[in-house]
């Protein structure tokens, strides 16, 4: 009975990847390329991000769009399953799917400027220029999909835990301040009681 509810669970872990995955590059071919947004090593920084945050609504006529999606995976170990979003409004999506402290969706309210920090953030380091990695299922995976406006392309980034789009990734997730929604408080007994579930 136990491995039966452990296959489908798995089964179930895989087949959301793929999805998530699938609807990522789905969405990267049906848009159309526009420019990005630069922002220079000789740029100030706050200039762009004051030129940002005042410009940052500029695409939005019905439907505000995803700028910035970060998607962590757990896959087979007991690693926090969750996503953010930082859309064109200015408003945040979280969605916690396991091993979070908050399960479900929690929607927050971003400061302009923190949001326009976000964009000025990913446009400067280039997704287009990082290496796309190769994907294996089994392990924990993080995928980055970034949308500097409504009319450039989506850019999609997998990374293992490690690297510049982790830092970015730690970076964003620190100025959404989002830690009390992952961060799963665990005694030791629950530690111990998942170890020992494992080994049965």
């Amino acid at each position: 009975m136990k491995t039966t509810k452990q296959n489908i669970i798995n089964r179930r872990e895989i087949l959301s990847f793929f999805l998530i995955v699938t609807s990522s590059f789905i969405l990267l071919t049906g848009c159309q390329k526009d420019e990005m947004p630069q922002v220079s090593n000789t740029t100030n920084e706050n200039q762009a991000i004051e030129r940002l945050s005042n410009t940052s609504n500029e695409n939005v006529i019905g439907k505000p769009f995803t700028v910035l999606e970060i998607n962590h995976v757990a896959m087979f170990s007991a690693l926090p399953d969750y996503k953010i979003q930082l859309m064109s409004d200015n408003k945040a999506i979280y969605i916690g799917r396991k091993n979070t402290a908050v399960l479900g969706q929690v929607q927050m309210d971003v400061n302009p400027k923190i949001a326009a920090q976000i964009r000025a953030m990913y446009i400067k380091a280039n997704l287009l220029q990082m290496a796309t990695l190769e994907l294996n299922i089994d392990l924990p995976i993080n995928t980055t999909t970034f949308r500097a406006n409504l009319s450039s392309d989506l850019i999609t980034r997998i990374d293992y835990n490690k690297g510049t789009l982790k830092e970015l990734r730690e970076k964003t997730e620190q100025l959404l301040n989002i830690s009390n929604l992952v961060n799963l408080h665990r005694k030791l007994s629950d530690i111990q009681a998942v170890a020992n579930d494992e080994h049965n």
